[in-house]
């Protein structure tokens, strides 16, 4: 959410929803919210307090499954459809410096712990901790045209909800520019303004092998999507079930495959 202090002593709402689809391997839809409560402390310092819940549905998703079946004793699916509560996060917000008369440029840092219960790719459930750092920077091209460049930083950790599953890593940087113009003005109406924009985001995700260790949030996202896996095609081990026991030996031998291949007749 891309505001700033201004008016003291103001409270405000704000929801933002961030939809995921994909239909090349199986199916995929996600939606993420942010609902969020705010409150300008003073003109330059404010205060916002966020709920998330998370929507997941998939089926016959073959990254997706790969990934819950290599976590610890592995779960496995072939389809999943939940609504879940996904976590809570605190902001604190300070303006560095402040956009007025022969000053076109305004910027504020702010920074953003978050808990998340809900893996944002699969869906399933995993305790993750996460804190994210902003510094945005806006400016008046013209009286109504606005530009933006921030840039973010974030790291977390996550643990998915199973057996013998391990806390992974991972940390992401992302600079994004854009513009923005107003198209619409008018005082005392229903709708007082409109805005068109354009963005522009470079970013990049180190993390544990095939981590998803940053939480979702309207600017963490995860550049991956749950597409097909091009070494597999379709998977090969759905329905295919193998003991913890067998699982932690194949691990100990250097296994890179998370199920057996399966068997078929003649």
């Amino acid at each position: 959410m891309q505001r700033s202090p201004r008016v003291p002593c103001v409270w405000s709402f704000a929801s933002e929803n961030t939809g995921r689809e994909g239909k090349r391997d199986g199916s995929y839809f996600a939606l993420a919210t942010k609902s969020e409560v705010s409150y300008t402390y003073t003109s330059n310092i404010a205060f916002a307090f966020s709920v998330f819940t998370a929507y997941t549905r998939w089926s016959n998703v073959t990254a997706v499954q790969e990934k819950l079946a290599s976590e610890g004793d592995g779960v496995f699916l072939d389809r999943f459809n939940r609504l879940s509560f996904d976590g809570l996060s605190g902001e604190f917000l300070v303006r560095l410096l402040r956009r007025g008369p022969g000053q076109p440029v305004a910027v504020t840092a702010s920074v953003e712990p978050r808990w998340s219960h809900v893996d944002f790719v699969t869906g399933f459930r995993a305790d993750a901790y996460a804190a994210e750092f902003k510094l945005r920077t806006d400016f008046a091209l013209a009286e109504r045209l606005f530009g933006a460049v921030n840039l973010n930083y974030a790291l977390g950790t996550q643990k998915f909800d199973i057996p013998n599953a391990e806390w992974e890593r991972g940390s992401l940087i992302n600079l994004s520019a854009a513009l923005t113009a107003q198209v619409y003005a008018a005082e005392k109406q229903t709708v007082e303004g409109v805005f068109v924009g354009l963005e522009a985001r470079y970013r990049t995700l180190s993390t544990d092998c095939g981590s998803t260790a940053l939480p979702a949030t309207p600017s963490i996202s995860d550049p991956r999507s749950p597409s097909r896996s091009p070494a597999t095609g379709s998977s090969p081990w759905r329905g295919a079930r193998s003991s913890p026991g067998e699982r932690r030996r194949r691990r100990r031998a250097g296994s890179t495959s998370p199920m057996p291949t399966a068997k078929s007749s003649a």
